[in-house]
């Protein structure tokens, strides 16, 4: 798994802008995902993928422990399913 401010080097050393503006560039489109989702619940980036939010319905669970049932609260949980350009890559 890469850091942020790694990502932002190799951003840094393809687009030939300097570390500081790469890191502004990827913490303003990771704050621009997020708010698209609390807004809209779903953001597609072209060539990329679609960043979406499920609702998981509330269950009847139970307590391993003591057996007792519960009922476990709905769940919203995100997802992101890549574009199909974006799989081809990443299986070469």
């Amino acid at each position: 798994m890469r850091k942020m401010s790694e990502i932002a080097s190799e951003i840094s050393k393809i687009s030939g802008d300097t570390k500081k503006a790469s890191k502004e560039f990827l913490s303003a489109f990771t704050e621009t995902i997020i708010s698209g989702l609390i807004n809209d619940g779903e953001v597609e980036v072209k060539g990329l993928g679609r960043f979406g939010i499920r609702t998981r319905k509330p269950v009847l669970g139970r307590n391993p422990k003591t057996g007792e049932k519960i009922q476990v609260p709905e769940i919203k949980s995100i997802y992101f399913k890549p574009c199909k350009e974006f799989r081809q890559n990443v299986k070469k």
